[in-house]
């Protein structure tokens, strides 16, 4: 790989390479925040002749190129930690390099920088430098610029004293270019010029001498801002922090305030782990990586530039890998630590160890996405999981929030990890309270907003079946659990278990009328109270949207409807728009499911009821409510439609202020007359041909029996777009299907059943009247299936219908599939049937059989002979 990298495309131009170094990659992302770009090896190619020198680093993977960077002139490269080179593309990227070796980083530094200053300084020196020695097949040694630089040329500073700081002061402020400063930062690092001040800072300070602490402060902040890392390195080291701090303290723009940052800094130092840290590397790394942060923060929080602001990043973050990486591989630390959280009687040393993993884990966040999940399923085994226990329940409201917060970490980044916990956990026969259910218990009892808002986003996220999945990637339910196999058990175990609990704050609201007229008994509820229905509102939206069979088992067996209706008596808006949001939900699924549940439970006179109250005021909830009503009329969702205009309709012709309502009864009269513009005599075909949702092939006849047309009218209403396929009784197997797509076929049909019933039915035709019941052995006529209906809907009454397909498979062709949820499969169907109907055994009696529609022999003979006419 090295021939490789060394041989270039141009004969006549050669390169020279270096020697391999291990490094790591990071590249500096618009949230301040380092990616890791791949691990590699580094190599320096000098160019030859006018062809600038190169930093190159190609995978250690598949040998790609990570990075090729051009050396410049004007570019600064900055060494930190001993291992560490920063500096900005031209494109203002900010990268960074990790070398395994501090050998490898100190070449490579030396040769980028020593080029910088040769370029810089001399061309032809440059040249020379780069030249390749011919006999031996190296190349000579590059040129040290530093060594031989005239003195005429050297900045230097004069050796402090008492007599001179103001001068120094000005000499520092006034290096204004990037060799300047530089050169200056080499001195002050190879004079010891921090430590020399030292010594006259104390007397200045026991001398009361304002003037040359404010000189002393100037010269101190200068030295930062010249934004070597060395210089702020040797800064925070533990002899030279507080003095440092101390000349920092007089601001000569605040002459009479004086800062006490050596305090803070001293206090930072004494505190104690509650379990102590035996690497003395890394406990030095925490409390520098605490004063960059608080030089950061705090001390120059005004004199900040970007090139500083990065540099002071880079340092902190590089520090967190470390501290990191140091106690996630401290097995016995860690042991003992997880052992307080869990087991100490000590209350205050368990919050002390809440309050370190808190700390602990916010520095982590600088890690990588897939960096923090590995560090939490590493802890996992030592009990990570189990100490949520106690601290959620803990009576003190900051380790409470502090272990939400935790908790709130774990699960965005690694939810299967808590889900695969509650699910070994429900199957532990241990008494006790459950991570779930304390988890929804707090949700529900805890009176802070905050936290509140946050155990809601936690059980949101274990709901998500999508979570952990790439971002728009289209998911089967069989892809889901391939990548992870517990999702469907912990599903089903979440609504089996805890969906009662979730929901009874809805439960506990008390049902009282919402007419259209009258007063309406308010519904009063704390503030707290409040928050909670709508959290719980939006937990049900989510489940609409995301869980299919499973939301309609829980709207089914729960009257969440007629509950979350009556938030709208509530006097709060937000609380009113939360209910609608519900409702807007499950209709915007367009599901016909939902829809009749809406009808059944007589959803719309309350919704109807607020656009009355609110009276054209623009406001959200009034827009909220005719955005509804315009949704179904744009959708033509035609049992709402026909609902909405036969049972409201007069109502809504009273709102003339937005043009909804009007457009809605001109989309019911398009359902009911679509061919308005024909001849009478095509009209009145129109009329007899029923809209979508309404039975197919059920005529429209004077010669009909009325009971026979109600019969018709109300299955229309009550019976789903698919019907269960009619058995014959006497016969036991299932009628043919009967298409009636045309004219032509309805003749033949009529035609056929005449011949096949005028025998029958000429000995005992009194007996088979309009009035005859589902239980005779006669010919049922299927109804159509609508289009948008599903194969396995759910009924009222809590059954699947059957679908046509399975019982008729052998006679009519496949049809396509609807496209199921991501969560949603035939054997989820039949396991919500089996549900509802065992539930319903407690609460009705069930149904015997599906209804059937029998047209006799007589009507059949009217209809034809009609249409002969």
């Amino acid at each position: 790989m090295t021939e490789d990298i060394a041989t270039h495309t141009s004969a006549d131009q050669a390169l020279l390479p270096s020697k391999l170094h291990r490094v790591k990659l990071y590249e500096l992302n618009p949230d301040s925040n380092w990616e890791d770009k791949g691990t590699g090896n580094c190599i320096y190619i000098t160019g030859s002749g006018e062809e600038m020198d190169e930093i190159r680093v190609r995978s250690e993977n598949d040998n790609s190129t990570l990075l090729s960077s051009k050396v410049v002139t004007h570019r600064v490269y900055q060494r930190q930690q001993d291992t560490l080179i920063v500096w900005t593309e031209d494109d203002n990227q900010d990268l960074a390099l990790s070398f395994q070796e501090i050998e490898g980083c100190e070449e490579i530094w030396h040769k980028s920088t020593d080029e910088d200053d040769e370029i810089s300084n001399d061309d032809n020196m440059k040249a020379s430098s780069s030249a390749l020695d011919e006999v031996d097949g190296h190349a000579t040694p590059k040129y040290d610029s530093k060594a031989t630089l005239e003195d005429d040329k050297q900045i230097l500073l004069d050796n402090p004293s008492m007599s001179n700081l103001a001068e120094i002061a000005n000499q520092l402020i006034d290096a204004k270019t990037a060799n300047e400063k530089n050169r200056l930062a080499e001195f002050i690092l190879a004079d010891n010029y921090i430590d020399k001040l030292v010594p006259i800072f104390e007397t200045c300070e026991d001398l009361e001498n304002l003037d040359d602490l404010h000189s002393l402060h100037r010269i101190m902040k200068a030295m930062i801002l010249l934004n070597e890392n060395a210089i702020i390195e040797h800064i925070i080291r533990d002899g030279i922090v507080s003095p440092a701090m101390g000349m920092l303290e007089y601001d000569p723009q605040t002459p009479k305030m004086k800062a006490n940052h050596r305090k803070v800094i001293e206090q930072c130092s004494g505190i104690q782990t509650v379990v102590p840290i035996k690497d003395e590397i890394t406990m030095s790394k925490i409390h520098q990586t605490f004063r960059l942060q608080y030089l950061k923060d705090v001390v120059l929080t005004n004199s900040l530039d970007d090139a500083l602001t990065s540099t002071l990043h880079s340092l902190i973050f590089f520090n967190h890998l470390d501290i990191v990486s140091s106690i996630s591989h401290d097995e016995d630390f860690l042991a003992e630590l997880f052992d307080v959280l869990n087991n100490s009687e000590d209350q205050e040393k368990n919050r002390e160890a809440v309050r370190f993993l808190h700390q602990f884990f916010s520095i982590a966040k600088s890690l990588q996405p897939s960096s923090r999940a590995g560090l939490f399923r590493t802890l996992a085994p030592f009990g990570f999981i189990d100490s949520f226990l106690i601290s959620l329940t803990d009576c003190d409201k900051g380790t409470r929030a502090e272990a939400v917060d935790l908790l709130s970490s774990v699960v965005e980044h690694d939810a299967s990890l808590v889900r695969s916990y509650i699910m070994r956990e429900s199957k532990d026969e241990k008494d006790g309270e459950k991570l779930l259910e304390i988890i929804i218990d707090q949700f529900t009892m805890d009176r802070d907003h905050e936290l509140k808002f946050q155990y809601a986003e936690i059980i949101r996220v274990l709901l998500d079946s999508n979570n952990g999945a790439t971002p728009g990637a289209v998911l089967t339910g069989e892809t889901l659990r391939k990548q992870e196999p517990d999702i469907d058990h912990f599903l089903t175990l979440f609504y089996d278990k805890y969906t009662t609990l979730l929901i009874r704050p809805l439960q506990n609201v008390e049902v009282k009328p919402l007419k259209l007229t009258g007063p309406i008994d308010e519904l009063n509820m704390e503030h707290n109270q409040s928050e909670l229905c709508v959290h719980i509102c939006e937990l049900l939206c989510f489940a609409v949207r995301q869980h299919s069979f499973r939301s309609k088992y829980l709207m089914l067996s729960s009257d969440c409807f007629v509950k979350i209706a009556q938030l709208l008596r509530c006097r709060e808006t937000y609380v009113k728009l939360a209910a609608v949001r519900v409702f807007r939900t499950c209709i915007g699924l367009t599901d016909d499911f939902y829809n009749r549940h809406l009808v059944k439970h007589n959803i719309f006179e309350p919704i109807i009821r607020v656009i009355l109250d609110t009276d054209g005021r623009d406001n959200l909830l009034n827009s909220a409510c005719l955005e509804l009503l315009e949704f179904v009329r744009k959708e033509n969702i035609k049992i709402l439609v026909n609902h909405l205009i036969t049972q409201f309709g007069s109502v809504l012709d009273t709102i003339t202020y937005a043009p909804s309502c009007k457009n809605l009864r001109l989309r019911h009269e398009q359902n009911v007359e679509p061919h308005g513009s024909e001849s009478p005599a095509t009209n009145d075909t129109s009329r007899s041909t029923p809209p979508k949702g309404a039975v197919q092939g059920a005529w429209t006849s004077s010669t009909v029996d009325q009971d026979e047309e109600d019969y018709f009218n109300t299955s229309d209403e009550e019976e789903p777009d698919v019907t269960k396929p009619t058995e014959t009784l006497a016969a036991g197997k299932a009628a043919p299907l009967v298409d009636y797509d045309d004219e032509e076929e309805d003749n033949e049909l009529s035609a056929t059943n005449k011949e096949n019933e005028h025998d029958k039915s000429s000995g005992n035709e009194s007996s088979k009247g309009a009035d005859s019941t589902p239980g005779q052995a006669s010919p049922a006529h299927e109804i159509k299936s609508s289009p948008k209906q599903t194969e396995d809907t759910v009924t009222e009454e809590g059954s699947p219908t059957t679908s046509l397909s399975s019982i008729h498979k052998a006679n009519v062709p496949d049809s396509p599939k609807r496209r199921r949820e991501a969560d949603d499969d035939d054997d989820d169907d039949d396991v919500l049937a089996a549900r509802v109907q065992k539930k319903n055994e407690h609460r009705q009696t069930p149904l015997n059989s599906p209804k059937t529609i029998i047209i006799n022999s007589r009507i059949t003979s009217l209809r034809t002979r009609k249409r002969q006419e």
